[in-house]
């Protein structure tokens, strides 16, 4: 069947002209009213949506293809009422097919009816707007326990439910883990985008470690370990393949439920399913790994950029550091030289304990300017930087750095240290970032709150060695 078989031809209209931003307001007010509501009352709608035009102090704007409601030409068009709106974007949305309206028994008051496809779209607008991601459901255990109970004998009359469950819970799985994969290509890609390192710290710790890392990603690797539920799920399915009667009492069940029309129709149909949920937990340590391999990744690609936007600015200085402690081993060409192409001049700045700063006087020179001779550039010195800026911020200097932060206790807190360079503060956050590689010893907690080191801020986080769990932690 095609869409606009199904769909008003109009149906999206709405979403394209002038007035969309109104008209997706509107449908977030019917989808509060839908989710709250057992009826939908026509009146009541309309009075929610008249509150929510006033709060955003919305006004419809003329549109040669949706005329705005029948007013007196000599009105202003700020008489036009939020009220007057409101019943006319009420009948725009049931022209367009979003809504329908049936008189309640025994009354003259009028309901509002949703279609079906108008249930899910005002989920799936919903889900947008609110830039949320949803959580990880454990659908690994649910297929588990599903198949379980299928092979119960005292659960006899519930096999076709169990196994129609355990489908969907490893149907469901497969799209929870393309989902992560696609969300930290697309966190991977952004990284290109953010200029500066504050971009960089709010996309890790308020988009990916919050969105994708706490809700799907965390819970995939611990709670419900996809990895720990293969091969249980993958032996039931085994086991189920090779019990005729089993399969014969789970298709008798799918014909009595008119799901299919007689026994053989409905093996023919639940053999390739139970097959394909096997197929996919065989291909889950594959797209695990691959997973795995793109977060550390993402976050290999996070601390390069972070460490390059915190040492960009340094880097001129270093450079300049270097030709003043080498200006003694030059000779005088060498030295006036030097003296006539670099110009430097003395800097001020106002600060809390300054009123003004007085500028130095400069005195133009007449004499014409130096001509310089091209100089072939060396890779040399640029290596070198590379090579120093990469050791001082290595994975083994991280790995001391938090050794060294936990002593001989188990636990350690961020707002205990004290931290009064730079490069710890860089340390505290690379070991942040490392959080969820393979390999690693410790655990990273992030708490509500957050820790200020003098002129820098970062999440409130506990640092945990693997050996504890962090609900023993929390206990204590």
């Amino acid at each position: 069947m095609k869409l606009f078989d199904v769909i008003p031809a109009d149906y999206f209209r709405l979403l394209t002209g002038k007035n969309r931003e109104i008209y997706v307001e509107a449908l977030l007010v019917l989808h509060v009213v839908f989710k709250q509501s057992m009826h939908i009352e026509r009146d009541e709608f309309l009075t929610r949506l008249t509150e929510r035009l006033a709060e955003l102090n919305l006004y419809l704007e003329t549109d040669e293809d949706e005329p705005l409601p029948e007013q007196d030409a000599d009105l202003a068009e700020e008489t036009r009422t939020w009220s007057s709106m409101a019943h006319f974007i009420l009948r725009r949305l049931t022209k367009t097919g979003w809504v329908e309206q049936e008189t309640r028994p025994n009354s003259f008051d009028l309901l509002l009816t949703l279609p079906q496809y108008t249930i899910e779209l005002l989920d799936v607008i919903q889900i947008i707007t609110s830039q949320d991601t949803q959580a990880y459901k454990n659908y690994a255990f649910g297929t588990y326990s599903s198949l379980k109970t299928l092979m119960d004998d005292d659960a006899a009359d519930y096999r076709l439910a169990a196994f129609m469950s355990a489908l969907e819970n490893c149907q469901n799985l497969m799209t929870a883990l393309k989902s992560l994969l696609n969300n930290i290509r697309r966190y991977h890609r952004l990284l290109g985008e953010q200029i500066s390192a504050n971009d960089i710290l709010e996309g890790h710790f308020e988009g990916y470690q919050v969105l994708v890392n706490e809700k799907i990603f965390h819970p995939m690797v611990t709670r419900d370990s996809v990895l720990r539920f293969r091969q249980p799920v993958i032996g039931m399915i085994s086991q189920i393949m090779q019990q005729d009667d089993l399969l014969q009492q789970i298709a008798d069940q799918a014909v009595n439920d008119k799901r299919y029309q007689d026994t053989d129709t409905a093996l023919a149909a639940l053999l390739p399913q139970l097959q394909e949920m096997g197929d996919l937990f065989d291909s889950v340590d594959e797209i695990m790994t691959e997973i795995q391999l793109k977060n550390q990744s993402y976050t290999k690609a996070s601390t390069d950029k972070l460490i390059y936007l915190l040492n960009q600015d340094r880097s001129v200085k270093e450079q300049l550091a270097k030709l003043i402690m080498n200006f003694r081993n030059l000779d005088q060409s060498a030295r006036q030289d030097l003296a006539q192409n670099i110009a430097v001049f003395k800097q001020f700045y106002l600060d809390e304990q300054s009123i003004y700063a007085r500028s130095s006087r400069k005195i133009r020179s007449q004499e014409a300017p130096v001509k310089t001779k091209p100089v072939d550039a060396d890779d040399a010195d640029l290596t070198g930087f590379v090579k120093s800026t990469s050791s001082r911020y290595s994975h083994a200097r991280v790995m001391q750095f938090v050794h060294a932060c936990f002593g001989q206790a188990d636990v350690f807190d961020s707002r205990d240290l004290n931290l009064q360079q730079d490069e710890q503060f860089v340390m505290l956050l690379l070991a942040a970032l490392k959080d969820g590689d393979i390999g690693l010893f410790y655990q990273v907690e992030y708490l509500k709150d957050t820790v200020s080191y003098g002129r820098y801020t970062c999440p409130h986080m506990r640092f945990v060695k693997k050996a504890l769990s962090f609900d023993k932690i929390s206990t204590e």
